[in-house]
């Protein structure tokens, strides 16, 4: 009887640990669907200011180290186009040529929001293009080492159990060559496939900067999901081979990025920057391993 009474308590208590077990996993999933979402934002926001940044050392000749500037910048300046205009022959240099007036230069003014995001947008579709580029080049080098095998395979059939030595030696000859086709081939699919994920990525990238994360400048500065709280930013110098180079750092902490969100004793150090730019080293990289 004590052991039904037991069996009748432990049935309920079952029940509830088993929802707060099942809370607690579908939790977790949810948050870090969240914080995915959260991260791919931040970093097109992080790609975007860099480029900003990339084109104002273009006019100014150094980072802008506060958003007011680098802003500003990208509201009212300009940047400077020069389109050439003639040919330059190879026995001449372009100073000379200008001088005789074969060749003219024209200088064009573009706003810098319209020069640095179709630039951006020139450059994304021009790596798709060139890793597209590769992939059949790959595809081609694939194609041609499976008529190689095929062809040793042949080569091999027509040897049969004839064991003479010289038929021994074709048929090592033959294997080994077998072999590194083998290993050139796993090679090639691996490079093709790393390709294919790179086209992918760079797809997504593309979509979600003309759809999910649409330019916006009065919001540029700001980390999504937050009452405008702003990316740290700053520039100055670091010394390179006993040559100062210019360096910049746009930053945010993973707490700012998923904030609103239980993102306590989950997979991430909260303390830890999501950043673009360094100002340890000379580096214009993010840090998510682009």
């Amino acid at each position: 009887m004590k052991a039904k009474q037991i069996a009748l308590i432990l049935i309920p208590l079952n029940i509830i640990l088993a929802y707060f077990v099942f809370n607690s996993i579908n939790g977790e999933i949810e948050f870090n669907k969240e914080a995915e979402e959260r991260i791919t934002e931040n970093v097109q926001k992080l790609k975007d200011l860099r480029q900003v940044q990339i084109a104002y050392k273009k006019v100014n000749n150094t980072y802008a180290n506060n958003f007011e500037l680098l802003l500003d910048f990208l509201e009212n300046d300009s940047m400077v186009i020069v389109k050439a205009i003639g040919e330059t022959p190879d026995s001449l240099t372009d100073v000379q040529a200008l001088e005789l007036g074969i060749i003219s230069r024209d200088t064009i003014y573009i706003d810098a929001e319209s020069y640095i995001f179709n630039e951006m947008y020139k450059t994304i579709i021009l790596q798709k293009d060139a890793v597209h580029l590769s992939i059949k080049t790959l595809k081609d080098e694939l194609k041609s080492i499976t008529e190689s095998v095929s062809s040793c395979n042949i080569e091999l059939n027509e040897l049969g159990g004839n064991s003479t030595e010289k038929n021994r030696k074709q048929t090592k000859l033959l294997k080994d060559k077998l072999l590194e086709l083998g290993a050139n081939h796993k090679k090639l699919s691996t490079a093709k496939n790393t390709l294919i994920k790179k086209v992918n990525e760079i797809e997504k990238e593309i979509n979600n900067k003309k759809t999910k994360y649409p330019l916006s400048i009065k919001q540029l500065r700001f980390i999504p999901h937050t009452e405008s709280k702003s990316y740290n930013i700053d520039a100055g110098q670091v010394e390179k081979g006993k040559v100062a180079v210019q360096v910049f750092e746009i930053s945010t902490t993973y707490a700012a990025v998923f904030t609103g969100l239980d993102a306590e004793n989950k997979s991430y150090e909260l303390d830890n920057l999501l950043k673009v730019g360094s100002m340890d080293e000379a580096s214009i990289n993010g840090n998510w391993g682009e």
